[in-house]
């Protein structure tokens, strides 16, 4: 989706940072939305926002914001995927670190809704 017209449709002499993309327009670009479901719609607006603001600014060119949305969304963007270490080491860097057990995974649960933490129930 192109939210910014070419260049040469701008009138001449006209400021291109009064043609900065609204939010809207932005928020429905193939970019935000892939976007959308992993960092939230908040820190999507956030990022265009400053990007907006970086045009108004003159330190980003007009024709340049679709390809910095998609740069800082793609950053924003990590993905992990379960894999089979095979390897042989249990904490090997660059397949995560050494599996919890069912244990310490209830422990994490509980521990992350509304626990105890500091008051002395009995």
């Amino acid at each position: 989706m192109t939210v910014v017209p070419p260049r040469h449709d701008r009138a001449v002499g006209a400021d291109p940072r009064a043609t900065v993309p609204r939010t809207d327009a932005l928020l429905d670009g193939a970019a935000a939305v892939a976007a959308l479901p992993v960092l939230g719609r908040s820190r999507v607006k956030q990022i265009i926002g400053e990007i907006q603001a970086r045009v108004r600014a003159g330190d980003l060119d007009i024709d340049a914001v679709d390809d910095e949305l998609r740069t800082q969304f793609s950053d924003g963007l990590i993905r992990m995927r379960r894999v089979l270490n095979c390897t042989g080491v249990l904490v090997h860097t660059n397949l995560g670190r050494a599996p919890l057990s069912p244990a310490a995974l209830s422990a994490i649960s509980t521990a992350a809704g509304t626990c105890d933490v500091e008051l002395d129930l009995d």
